[in-house]
């Protein structure tokens, strides 16, 4: 059992293993009882009067309370009463034992090789698929203009109902498992910019090396371990696809048939890159939830997924650029990790023309990938039209209110209007007025179309990659400490309704069934789903086995 400390009830109980209760000195002999509140209220005795110095039983009741009564055999009136939850614990991956992790990793591939019809036929109602998940995540994005999943407080509950999916998911196929979670910043403080080499993550038997080059090109999919030609969806009737038919944003125009990642944006190491410490413990100074939503979401995720997942093939080269701006590579990298952000802003507001036609591969790449003509290739193009150009295809707008890029990047407005400009000017703190010019113009060349991506960097097929539940989980730790710790407020001011559902309070997600009790129909709103995953909530199905950052020095 586990110790729950500030938890409501004294100890959780994890279901379906053998649990063995036993007294704290092995010689002392016992009387030992057990009953359960199920939730649907019901009481009823499992265990009645044991004599023993232990007592042993397997529990299945998820989401119950039981109540353990521990009587001196010899003293009928000195008793104690201690409370149990019972619930799943979700540790950090290398915590696991190696059965554990295998049975974990084994049930994932499943859930990312098998088809969906075939998974529920054999593993029951509850099996959900990788391209169950991409499609749902994707959504109708560019047709409706937003993500009911991303970019305000229904971030939070959603992301909680894709989590509960895929372990259900998990659990259809083994009822043991808890998904794990990857506490990345180990590996920011462990190993330093050498995480994508010396991390055990990036194991070919645990998450996929990173893919090495072939004929002196780097190869972005993996030929080899666990996730060896990992499919991605292709359904070239979807709402939502890219040229080539696969179930991916319409930006990213990678033909690839198989997941991969790059450990580059372009040939830019990415290595210096994982959030780490700092941002944990922004995160853990929050006090409402608005402010925790941002934390994770904006300055948490988005630079994580960028820095893991990786671009390529890029409308102009990197590496060479920067041996001639070496000042530019904290403000640059910081930009890039956000590009993806930036190039479906720019879809929204109708500045890429992406082709309508269906692409094979081999078709001329000019005919399969989105693209700007506004923005201006040439390299001697001055600062001021470069600019304009940038405002024109509201990149310079994008990059003045993305909450991440606030340390690079200082927006001031002007109200005065100067040679058709608008009223933003844009400034990098970290390089002189002449360096902040000239990348302006190599940004009007760079953006100009969008390069090949991961799914993890292309966040709204992320997915489609095997570390998407162990990341999001993750982050689910640190909600769940700031729920027992500090009683996070919330404030929900997002408006949902006609223009954005979803993003209402009281709006309906597309999720149902988190609980025994619940076997209805009924699709939670976000109401329902937050107070459902508050971690003090007795049906929730899970809890973490420890709820500190010892190598961050968090507090406990």
């Amino acid at each position: 059992m586990v110790d729950q400390g500030d938890y409501p009830w004294d100890f959780v109980a994890e279901p379906y293993v053998d649990t063995i209760i036993s007294a704290s000195v092995p010689t002392r002999v016992l009387l030992w009882s057990l009953h359960c509140i199920d939730v649907d209220g019901s009481k009823y005795e499992i265990i009645s009067k044991h004599e023993g110095s232990e007592v042993r039983h397997r529990f299945t009741k998820v989401g119950s309370q039981y109540y353990l009564t521990v009587r001196e055999t010899k003293q009928a009136d000195s008793f104690k009463v201690f409370s149990l939850a019972c619930k799943y614990v979700r540790r950090e991956i290398r915590e696991l034992t190696i059965s554990d992790r295998e049975i974990f990793l084994d049930a994932l591939e499943v859930i990312h090789r098998l088809e969906f019809s075939d998974g529920v036929e054999k593993y029951g109602p509850k099996f959900r698929n990788y391209e169950y998940f991409v499609a749902k995540h994707l959504g109708r994005f560019t047709l409706e203009g937003y993500s009911a999943f991303h970019g305000g407080m229904s971030f939070i509950t959603s992301h909680f109902g894709f989590i509960m999916e895929l372990e259900q998911a998990l659990q259809s196929i083994d009822e043991s498992i808890a998904l794990p979670y990857w506490e990345h910043t180990i590996d920011s403080v462990a190993f330093g910019m050498e995480w994508q080499s010396r991390s055990p993550i990036f194991k070919n038997d645990w998450f996929g090396e990173y893919p090495k080059t072939f004929s002196g090109q780097e190869l972005h999919y993996w030929t080899e371990g666990r996730w060896a030609f990992l499919p991605v969806p292709n359904d070239k009737n979807a709402v939502e696809k890219n040229s080539f038919g696969r179930l991916n944003q319409s930006t990213n125009s990678d033909h690839s048939k198989y997941v991969g990642r790059s450990k580059s944006f372009c040939g830019l190491s990415t290595g210096d890159f994982l959030p780490g410490c700092k941002e944990l413990n922004d995160a853990l100074d929050t006090q409402d939830m608005n402010d925790f939503r941002a934390k994770i979401e904006d300055y948490t995720l988005s630079p994580l997924f960028g820095s893991v997942g990786g671009f390529w093939d890029c409308a102009v080269p990197l590496n060479d650029i920067l041996k001639k701006y070496p000042s530019w590579v904290s403000t640059l990298k910081g930009i890039l990790s956000q590009a993806n952000n930036i190039w479906a802003e720019m879809t929204l507001n109708k500045k890429l023309v992406c082709p309508s036609n269906e692409c094979e591969i081999g078709d001329p790449e000019p005919l399969c990938r989105c693209s700007n003509m506004s923005l201006d290739l040439n390299l001697n193009c001055s600062y001021e039209s470069a600019y304009k150009a940038l405002e024109d295809s509201s990149v310079i707008e994008s990059l003045s209110k993305n909450s991440f890029l606030r340390k690079f990047i200082y927006a001031e407005k002007n109200e005065s209007v100067v040679n058709d400009r608008t009223n933003i000017n844009l400034s990098f703190p970290a390089l002189s007025k002449k360096e902040g010019e000239d990348l302006i113009v190599f940004l009007s060349r760079f953006f100009i179309r969008p390069p090949k991506s991961s799914p993890l960097a292309s966040y709204l097929v992320s997915p489609n990659d095997p570390l998407f539940g162990p990341i999001h989980s993750s982050w689910l730790k640190l909600l769940a400490h700031q729920q027992l710790k500090t009683n996070l407020y919330v404030n929900w001011t997002d408006d949902g309704g006609g223009l954005k559902y979803g993003h209402g309070i009281n709006d309906a997600l597309p999720f149902r069934n988190f609980s025994r009790s619940d076997t209805s129909d009924h699709y939670y709103s976000n109401k329902e789903l937050l107070d459902m995953m508050n971690i003090k909530n007795i049906e929730l199905s899970y809890t973490y086995g420890s709820l500190s950052w010892a190598h961050c020095d968090g507090d406990e």
